[in-house]
């Protein structure tokens, strides 16, 4: 089986760090809204929408292996975008390959 980016331990120590500072950012703006393990936002918005998994038009069962391609995939294929963090997943490794401190990359987006 090939291998990726995805299956390197930093790439994936990398993207958790990301998706913590998505998910704080998201928190923000809607307090009873998550990000789960694969970069996908739900819960309940402040305007009472309400966000689910199962309207995602690509979904990845939730038992894929956390090594496996799908469990990555959201974060260099679908990621939230630019909304509440603004950076994207892939942005966010960059920065941190080329030796950007994680303190440095805490800001939400306006």
């Amino acid at each position: 089986m090939p291998s990726g980016p995805w299956d390197d331990p930093t790439i994936q120590a990398y993207l958790r760090e990301w998706r913590l500072n998505v998910q704080r950012c998201v928190k923000a703006v809607h307090p009873r809204c998550n990000v789960d393990p694969f970069g996908r936002m739900y819960g309940v918005t402040n305007t009472g929408g309400v966000i689910t998994l199962n309207s995602d038009p690509n979904p990845i069962p939730d038992t894929v292996l956390p090594t496996s391609r799908e469990y990555y995939y959201t974060y260099f294929h679908t990621p939230l975008g630019t909304r509440y963090y603004p950076w994207t997943g892939l942005q966010y490794i960059e920065f941190r390959q080329n030796g950007t401190s994680p303190s440095s990359l805490l800001a939400c987006s306006p």
